[in-house]
C-alpha cells in the first residue's frame, strides 16, 4: 500500500481501522488530507529510534553527521527520480520520512560495543524522571511559540498567509541551523568541563564560540537581504513574491536566534540553569500569544512576524542578561562593530553590482561568492577574522 506512495479510500478506511488505538491516527483520520499525515507518522516512529543523543554525550559526531549524509542524499536522489509533479505530493511525503526513519535505525548498528545489560529498579528509573521533567517542558513552549504563529493566522488570517509566513520563516531557519550546529558539538564539552569544575574554562570557550558565531550570523543576515529580490522569484516562483518583502523582515533573527540558543546549550545546561531556561522559553511562549492574538486580526503576516521576533528577542534577552549578571561576560563590541560595517559594505557593493540583473541560480550563486569574498577580505584586512586563529590552532581552537 505504501510502496506505490498512492493509498485508495477504501485501504485508508482500513488502515485506520487498524491504528485507531493511537490519538494520532484518530485525530488526523478527519482531515481530508489524512494520507498525507499517515506517510508522515513514519517520522514518528522515527522519533522512537532517535539514539543521537548518546553519541553527541560520547562527544562522536561522525557517525550521525554520515548516517544523516547518507539518508540525505538517498533521498534526494529519490525525489530527482520519481517526483515530477503535484500528484506525487504522497511520494515526496513518503520518502521524506523514510529518510529520517532510516537516518535513525542505521545508527543501531554502532551501538551494539557500547551496551551493558543491567537490572534497573523502578525506583531508581523514577529518581531521573523530574529532572527529565524540566527539559521536557520547555520542549513543549518552544513548539508552542515556534508553531502557533501559522495557527493562528491561518485561524485569524488567511490560508495564502500561512503560506507566505511559513516559507519567510523556513529560509531564516535553514540559516540559524547552520550557526547553531556549533552549539550542539560544544554540548558535551561544556557539560564535561563543568562536572570537573572548569568554569573558567567554560567562560574562555564561550566567549570564543559567541563571537565565532556573530562573525558569521551578521554576514549571513545582511546576506539574506542581498539575495532576496533575486532568489525568491527563481526558488518560490512567481506566486511567492510577496516573500520578497516579509524575508528581509526576519533577518534579524539570524543573529538574535543563534544568541539566545547558544547561551541556552552551553552554559545555562551545563550549569544546571534550568530555572531560568525554562522561565526563558515559558515567557516567550507567552509574549508570541499575547502578541499574536492582538496583531494578526489587525495586521495579519505581519502581526506574526513581529510575534516571532518578540518571541525570539524576549528568549534571548532573559537568557543573556542572566548569563552576563552571573559571568560579568563582555562582547568584543569593536570586532562586532567591523563584523556589521564589512556586512553593510558586501550589502551595498554586492547589491549595486548585480542590481540589473535577471532572478536567476547563476545571479543567487555570484552574490554568494561575490558577497564572501568582499566580507573576508575586509575582516582580515580589519586584523578580526577568527578563521585565521581557527587554522592557526588547527582544531585547537576551543581547547584553552
Amino acid at each position: 500500500m505504501l510502496e506505490s506512495g498512492f493509498v485508495s479510500k477504501k485501504d485508508s478506511q482500513k488502515c485506520v481501522q487498524n491504528i485507531d488505538v493511537n490519538p494520532y491516527f484518530i485525530i488526523v483520520s478527519f482531515s481530508e488530507d489524512r494520507i498525507y499525515f499517515y506517510y508522515q507518522s513514519l517520522i514518528i516512529f522515527a522519533a522512537v529510534f532517535d539514539i543521537s543523543w548518546f553519541f553527541m554525550g560520547m562527544e562522536d559526531f561522525k557517525k550521525s553527521s554520515l548516517s544523516s549524509l547518507a539518508g540525505q542524499l538517498v533521498s534526494f536522489t529519490l525525489i530527482l527520480l520519481f517526483v515530477k509533479d503535484r500528484s506525487d505530493l504522497g511520494l515526496y511525503i513518503f520518502i521524506q520520512g523514510i529518510n529520517i526513519l532510516f537516518s535513525q535505525v542505521i545508527m543501531w548498528a554502532f551501538i551494539k560495543k557500547y551496551i551493558v545489560f543491567i537490572k534497573v529498579s523502578f525506583k531508581n528509573a523514577l529518581k531521573h524522571f523530574f529532572p527529565a521533567l524540566q527539559y521536557f517542558i520547555p520542549k513543549i513552549a518552544i513548539v508552542l511559540y515556534t508553531n502557533l504563529n501559522k495557527t493562528l493566522l491561518g485561524w485569524l488570517g488567511t490560508s495564502a498567509a500561512v503560506g507566505f509566513y511559513s516559507n519567510t520563516v523556513q529560509i531564516n531557519g535553514v540559516l540559524v541551523t547552520l550557526i547553531t550546529t556549533l552549539d550542539l558539538v560544544l554540548l558535551p564539552k561544556m557539560s564535561n568541563l563543568f562536572s570537573h569544575g572548569k568554569i573558567q574554562e567554560i567562560l574562555n570557550v564561550l566567549k570564543k564560540s559567541l563571537h565565532l558565531q556573530l562573525f558569521f550570523s551578521i554576514p549571513l543576515a545582511f546576506g539574506l537581504l542581498t539575495i532576496t529580490a533575486k532568489f525568491v522569484p527563481w526558488f518560490f516562483g512567481e506566486s511567492f513574491g510577496f516573500i520578497t518583502y516579509t524575508i528581509p523582515l526576519v533577518a534579524p533573527l539570524i543573529i538574535i536566534k543563534p544568541l539566545g540558543i547558544a547561551v541556552g546549550r552551553q552554559y545555562l545546561v551545563p550549569m544546571n540553569r534550568v530555572k531560568i531556561y525554562n522561565m526563558a522559553v515559558i515567557n516567550g511562549a507567552i509574549v508570541s500569544i499575547v502578541a499574536n492574538v492582538l496583531l494578526i486580526p489587525v495586521v495579519g503576516i505581519y502581526g506574526a512576524i513581529t510575534a516571532t521576533i518578540l518571541a525570539e528577542l524576549f528568549v534571548t534577552i532573559t537568557r543573556m542578561y542572566a548569563f552576563i549578571r552571573e559571568t560579568h561576560f563582555k562582547f568584543n563590541m569593536p570586532m562586532i562593530l567591523k563584523c556589521i560595517t564589512s556586512g553593510v559594505i558586501m550589502y551595498l557593493v554586492t547589491s549595486l553590482v548585480t542590481l540589473n540583473w535577471s532572478a536567476s541560480i547563476k545571479t543567487t550563486v555570484i552574490q554568494v561568492i561575490i558577497g564572501i569574498v568582499i566580507y573576508m577580505v575586509l575582516m582580515t584586512a580589519l586584523k578580526s577574522n577568527p578563521l585565521y586563529e581557527l587554522i592557526k590552532s588547527r582544531g585547537k581552537f576551543f581547547v584553552n
